[in-house]
């Protein structure tokens, strides 16, 4: 978010949902507080709703399980990952069967690992082992707001570093003997398409998204 008219623009649209009763968006801490009927929605409907407003969600953790199936008939896995998805807290959840392990993103704040493996268990699987554990959802936080720091600021490096020569190039008025040839403006063209289309794609993005939803942005 860039600013109280996307958090405002975020509520209205959770606020739409169906079994959402209230909901509260926080521009400075950047979270949302939503309470809603398990029966009609879920986490993962939630974010996904976010998403679709066009931000990304932070704070949620990752843990990945080992399992045993011997004790069920071999299968799909999708009746685990249905279960799993019941739970409240667990955004997604995604069962590879060729090496046995459950992929889980979940809300440190609404579910933990324990509780996690205690379902999966009752579901009637072994768990063996359990990795990628983190629980706090301030680092999970803490750490996309560095990634999204350095995406920036690489962004703006390639941006600065190709823009540089067509300020110049453009800045001359054809008085520099150097910048007259031929095929200068394709030079340009060439230099700034990253410029809009790598650095520039997520400001885009965001225009295009509060676009549809008929609202502005900082974006």
């Amino acid at each position: 978010m860039t600013c109280a008219a996307c958090a405002n623009r975020i509520e209205k649209q959770l606020k739409k949902q169906p079994g959402v009763d209230a909901c509260s968006v926080n521009f400075a801490t950047a979270k949302a507080t939503v309470k809603y009927d398990p029966g009609k929605t879920n986490v993962a409907a939630l974010v996904q709703t976010v998403k679709d407003t066009g931000y990304d969600t932070a704070g949620t953790a990752r843990a990945e399980f080992v399992v045993d199936d011997s004790a069920r008939p071999s299968g799909s896995g999708t009746p685990l990952e249905g279960h799993l998805m019941k739970r409240n807290g667990v955004v997604k959840a995604a069962f590879n069967l060729a090496n046995q392990t459950v992929a889980v993103e979940y809300l440190p704040n609404s579910v933990d690992v324990k509780q996690i493996r205690a379902a999966i268990e009752d579901f009637g699987y072994n768990v063996r082992e359990v990795s990628g554990i983190s629980d706090s959802a301030e680092d999970s936080l803490e750490h996309a707001h560095a990634a999204e720091y350095s995406d920036l600021k690489r962004k703006f490096l390639v941006a600065a570093v190709l823009s540089l020569p067509i300020l110049v190039i453009v800045m001359s008025h054809g008085r520099i003997e150097l910048f007259n040839f031929r095929g200068v403006n394709w030079l340009q063209l060439v230099l700034a398409t990253p410029v809009v289309f790598y650095s520039g794609w997520q400001f885009y993005r965001g225009a295009w998204a509060a676009f549809r939803h008929r609202a502005a942005g900082m974006t």
